[in-house]
């Protein structure tokens, strides 16, 4: 019923593939890897370039899909 994607930053390319995959299993919801702070509207970024392609894909695609940030880690915060 749902993908989960929680790919890092490397293989966010490969969302495009993943979501191609599960629109054809029937899938009826898509998270793509979007954890941390919120990426829309910062098309500079080349990451977030990465995310709005998958985010442009799903729509295409007509799959329905979630986005979750969940701000900064704290293994990122409390480095010593």
């Amino acid at each position: 019923d749902v993908v989960i994607s929680t790919v890092g930053a490397a293989a966010l390319g490969a969302q495009s593939q993943l979501a191609d995959a599960s629109k054809a299993a029937g899938v009826r919801l898509f998270v793509p890897s979007e954890f941390g702070g919120p990426t829309e509207g910062d098309v500079d970024n080349a990451l977030f370039e990465a995310k709005f392609a998958v985010q442009k894909h799903l729509k295409e695609l007509d799959l329905p899909f979630a986005l979750f940030f969940t701000g900064l880690f704290s293994d990122f915060i409390f480095k010593p």
